[in-house]
């Protein structure tokens, strides 16, 4: 016998088919993929979408058969299919169900769960269904193995271990003796095997080259720029995780945010490498406010359009940072106006702080404040709070964010 207790639990909050289990495995679904046989006896194929009652564990519910390929399944054989629930059902990897006829009178299929969790869309894609008969082993670690071998994207663990109702050592346990590579954090946590691994960082160099390529004038490419260019899904913790094992390996460079071959050079002419040289001090002042672009190219006697088209290439380079309006500032002058902010933010004992509090603190004028604070909120470093910011996260957190 079991007691169960709790605030507004009572008889009628138990019914047939209800399990119990910890809020973290509580994980209702809808759309189950199976491995089903017809029955011999039947006199017809079971067609796609037909009407029919499911009977799993306890519970028994109407369910649409959804048949994943050449539209029906004739009697006696075997099929891939997709159960379709009108409600929330609760189902894992293995459990055995029986079909019967709309009317619940007349049994007409069986089989079992291979996928709980499913989804409507690309059902009954080519690489869905290789995926699908790999999951139609009979052991787990077998189709752990299949799983990590066919995908490029790997195999997502916290589903994988509550479909197959694996407990954390027991899967820590399969993933070793497999020789599987655990990549990210959990709950987005994945996993590979060798050489879907090493593929994945022969598509990130494939992906960056081709960037290069498309944006010559561009210092590299930014983790959303490869993920768009790769053109297969991939969690942002396993491409960063991949992008710094190759740069440990000096397959890849960085510059702050941006990734590049190191085969890759921007090609930037010598009278723009002057340009950028002579500007570099003048934006970047022992004191006093940095001049606006109009002011800068004044002051190094150049035309306007040719500082701009320099200082845009220095952005590029990850060395000059645009922060509003014809306001170019030397990234290492913003990473320390980030330092300042932190300072102030500290002596406050809520945080906060005023535009002139900042001003006051970095010793420039009001206007260049206000773009460099706009910038500050811009990039999620700081938030506004009224007429007062706060910072949103340490300078650390943000020191290579342009």
């Amino acid at each position: 016998a079991l007691s169960i207790v709790g605030r507004g639990l009572g008889e009628k909050s138990i019914k047939r088919g209800t399990w119990l289990a910890h809020s973290d495995l509580n994980v209702p679904t809808k759309r189950m993929d199976v491995n089903l046989k017809v029955l011999e006896t039947e006199t017809n194929p079971l067609k796609h979408w037909t009407p029919t009652h499911l009977h799993i564990g306890s519970d028994h519910l109407p369910a649409r058969v959804a048949v994943l390929s050449g539209g029906n399944i004739s009697p006696g054989a075997s099929g891939l299919a997709q159960l379709v629930l009108p409600r929330d059902a609760f189902a894992l990897y293995g459990d055995r169900f029986v079909l019967r006829d709309q009317s619940a009178q007349r049994t007409i299929a069986g089989g079992r769960i291979i996928d709980p969790f499913s989804s409507k869309r690309g059902r009954a894609r080519p690489s869905r269904m290789a995926t699908l008969r790999d999951m139609c082993k009979e052991d787990t670690t077998a189709v752990l193995q299949a799983l990590a071998m066919r995908s490029e994207s790997g195999v997502q663990l916290e589903p994988f271990a509550i479909a197959h109702n694996l407990p954390s050592d027991q899967i820590d346990s399969i993933i070793v003796s497999l020789g599987l590579l655990r990549v990210g954090d959990a709950p987005r946590e994945r996993i590979f095997c060798e050489s879907r691994w090493r593929g994945l960082m022969a598509l990130i160099l494939n992906a960056v080259a081709s960037i290069h390529k498309s944006r010559p004038k561009s210092i590299g490419a930014s983790i959303k720029d490869i993920q768009l260019q790769l053109g297969v899904f991939f969690e942002e913790s396993s491409l960063k995780l991949a992008i710094e094992i190759m740069i440990s390996e000096e397959q890849i460079c960085a510059n702050g945010s941006r990734f590049y071959l190191p085969s890759h050079n921007i090609n930037i002419s010598e009278k723009e490498k002057a340009i950028l040289k002579s500007v570099a001090n003048i934006l970047a002042p022992d004191g006093g406010t940095p001049p606006s672009l109009h002011q800068a190219a004044q002051q190094i006697g150049t035309e306007v359009s040719a500082l701009e088209k320099a200082l845009k290439i220095g952005i590029k380079l990850g060395d000059i940072i645009l922060v509003g309006k014809n306001r170019y500032v030397p990234s290492n002058l913003v990473i320390n106006l980030k330092i300042s902010a932190e300072k102030l933010a500290s002596k406050s004992a809520d945080g906060l702080f005023s535009t002139s509090d900042f001003r006051d603190e970095i010793s420039m004028g009001r206007n260049f404040t206000v773009d460099i604070l706009e910038y500050f909120d811009q990039v999620g470093f700081t938030i506004r709070v009224g007429n007062l910011r706060r910072l949103r996260q340490p300078t650390s957190n943000v020191m290579g964010k342009k």
